[in-house]
C-alpha cells in the first residue's frame, strides 16, 4: 500500500495585520520600545488575526478558516464530503477544545454520520507529522481510502486577553503567532489529480523538555529552546535517510514548521541547506507568522505555488524531507517522493 498526500489548501481569517505601529495603538502599547524591538526581530511582515482590534472582540470563529480550506481542497480534488472515510483534526487553541474542532466541523459540512474521527491535540507545531503516520496506519483498513486532515489554530485572542506589557514572554508570542488553517487529502487512491506527494516513511519521537511550556494559558519558550532540539532533529533526519541508504545531498526539498527566524536559521545551519531550500518555509514565517501546526503544511502549499510560478525547481521523482516539531517536545519527520 502506498501513501499520497494532496497540495495543501489554506484558509484565513478576514483580517490581516501588515502595520506593526496600528496593532500597538489599538493595544495601547504605541510608546513600548521593547514591542517594536520585538517585532522588528521577528522578522514577519504580516499575519491574520481572527481578533478584531478596533472592537476588542474576536471577529471570527476559527472553524470559519477550516471552511475556507476545505472547500477549496474538494473544489481542486473534484470530491465532496461523502468521499471522506476519516477526519484527523489537529489544533492547540486551548480555548477551542469543547466542542471539539471535528464537532464544529460536521455541524456544518455534511460528512457521512459513521466517519471515523481522530483529534490531535497538544503536540504543537509536530501534528501534521503525527497526522501522516496515524493516517499511514489507518489506510491500512480496506474501510479507509480518503482521509481528511485539517490543521487550525486561533491563538491571537490568547496573548491579547489581560495583556502585560511587561511580561516578555507574552509580548513575545503577540510578536510571533498567527491564526490560520489547512485542509489535506491523505489518501491510497492515486487517481487523485491533486495527490502530488508520495510518502515512504514517516519517524517521530517523543522527549520531555521544559523549554515550551505553557502556565496560566501563556507560552513560556526558553531561550535553550533551539540548543536543547536540534540534537534530536539531527538523530531523527538523520535515522530516517540512513534506514533508505540516503545522504543528505539526496534531498532536494525541506519543509519544515515556521517557527520563528532563530528557529529556521538553525535548521538551515544544522542541515546547511541552501537559502532556495528554505524558501517556502521562510516565506509562510514572514507572512503569516507561526501558526503552529498549519505551519508544516502551509509550507508544502507554498513549495507547489512557487513550483507552479516557476520561482522554485521541483521535478518528478525528488526527494524531500518534511519536518515538524512542537511542545513537549515532540518531533517528526517525513521522507517523502514528488510525483
Amino acid at each position: 500500500m502506498k501513501t499520497y498526500i494532496s497540495k495543501p489548501e489554506l484558509g484565513f481569517p478576514e483580517l490581516e495585520i501588515q502595520n506593526n505601529e496600528e496593532m500597538m495603538k489599538f493595544l495601547g502599547l504605541q510608546d513600548s520600545r521593547k514591542l517594536k524591538i520585538l517585532f522588528r526581530k521577528g522578522g514577519i511582515d504580516s499575519k491574520f488575526s481572527t481578533y478584531n482590534f478596533k472592537e476588542n472582540k474576536s471577529n471570527e470563529d476559527m472553524t470559519k478558516m477550516c471552511f475556507k480550506a476545505i472547500e477549496k481542497l474538494f473544489i481542486k480534488n473534484k470530491i465532496t464530503a461523502k468521499d471522506i472515510d476519516c477526519i484527523i483534526t489537529c489544533s492547540n487553541s486551548v480555548d477551542q477544545q469543547l466542542p471539539g474542532l471535528s464537532s464544529r466541523i460536521f455541524s456544518e459540512i455534511a460528512f457521512n454520520k459513521d466517519i471515523h474521527n481522530y483529534p490531535i491535540f497538544g503536540l504543537g507545531c509536530g501534528a501534521f507529522i503525527s497526522a501522516i503516520n496515524l493516517s499511514n496506519t489507518l489506510l491500512k483498513d480496506d474501510n479507509i481510502n480518503n482521509i481528511l486532515v485539517v490543521c487550525c489554530e486561533a491563538q491571537t485572542i490568547k496573548y491579547l486577553n489581560n495583556l502585560d506589557s511587561d511580561n516578555n514572554g507574552q509580548l513575545m508570542m503577540l510578536t510571533l503567532f498567527g491564526d490560520g488553517a489547512c485542509a489535506t487529502l491523505i489518501t491510497k487512491d492515486s487517481s487523485f489529480d491533486n495527490s502530488n506527494l508520495q510518502v515512504i516513511d514517516t519517524k517521530v519521537s517523543t522527549h520531555y523538555s521544559n523549554s515550551m511550556s505553557m502556565k496560566n494559558e501563556i507560552v513560556h519558550l526558553d531561550e535553550k529552546l533551539l540548543e536543547n532540539i536540534s540534537p534530536h532533529i539531527y538523530e531523527l533526519v538523520s535515522s530516517l535517510l540512513e534506514k533508505h541508504n540516503l545522504k543528505k545531498e539526496d534531498i532536494k526539498h525541506w519543509v519544515m514548521h515556521s517557527g520563528g527566524k532563530k528557529i529556521l536559521a538553525g535548521v538551515k545551519k544544522l542541515f546547511d541547506l541552501t537559502d532556495n531550500q528554505m524558501q517556502p518555509s521562510v516565506q509562510i514565517y514572514k507572512e503569516y507568522g507561526n501558526i503552529s501546526c498549519a505551519s508544516v503544511p502551509a509550507g508544502l502549499n507554498r513549495l507547489y505555488t512557487l513550483s507552479k510560478e516557476n520561482k522554485y525547481v521541483k521535478n518528478s521523482g525528488d526527494l524531500g524531507i518534511v519536518l515538524g516539531f512542537g511542545s513537549g517536545f515532540f518531533l517528526g519527520a517525513s521522507l517523502v517522493k514528488y510525483l
